[in-house]
């Protein structure tokens, strides 16, 4: 069998528009910069397209220190360096992580933009796959029962 790849994205906010690409890095965790960031609701669970549709007219761009997002839902782009500082507790598909807050601005943005109290926050840590022995960000790490034969890509 051959492999062809016909189109390559990176996500760097989980869930929002993925950016074209016309070549990556792979790292141990997946693309550089992939699904780095993440939307989360007040009690630190994340937010997706299943229960934010708007999420999908959120377009991010990440050069791995500025973060540029742009939607027809805000008024102005929301430009940010990625902030550090103490890491809280997250959960994606109810599996403990930690992010680092990305500050009041940021979440101000994104509360507005898509009608919801919502915190951004960028990966730190290490989070290990369920299968296989490896590591990502916030990117989903196998195939759930409802996708047989296809990767989740949220």
């Amino acid at each position: 069998m051959i492999a062809v790849i016909a189109a390559l994205h990176m996500y760097p906010v989980k869930s929002a528009a993925g950016v074209p690409l016309a070549e990556a890095e792979m790292t141990p965790d997946g693309l550089r910069h992939d699904r780095a960031f993440m939307l989360v609701r007040p009690d630190g669970r994340h937010l997706s397209q299943r229960e934010v549709p708007g999420l999908a007219l959120v377009h991010p761009a990440y050069d791995g220190t500025k973060l540029t997002v742009t939607s027809p839902l805000a008024d102005a782009p929301l430009v940010c360096a990625a902030a550090d500082g103490p890491a809280r507790d997250v959960t994606v598909h109810r599996r403990p992580c930690q992010g680092i807050d990305q500050g009041d601005d940021a979440a101000a943005w994104f509360s507005d933009a898509l009608g919801i109290p919502c915190r951004l926050v960028r990966f730190t840590g290490t989070r290990p796959t369920r299968r296989g022995g490896g590591t990502l960000a916030y990117a989903d790490g196998y195939r759930s029962r409802c996708c047989r034969g296809s990767r989740s890509t949220t």
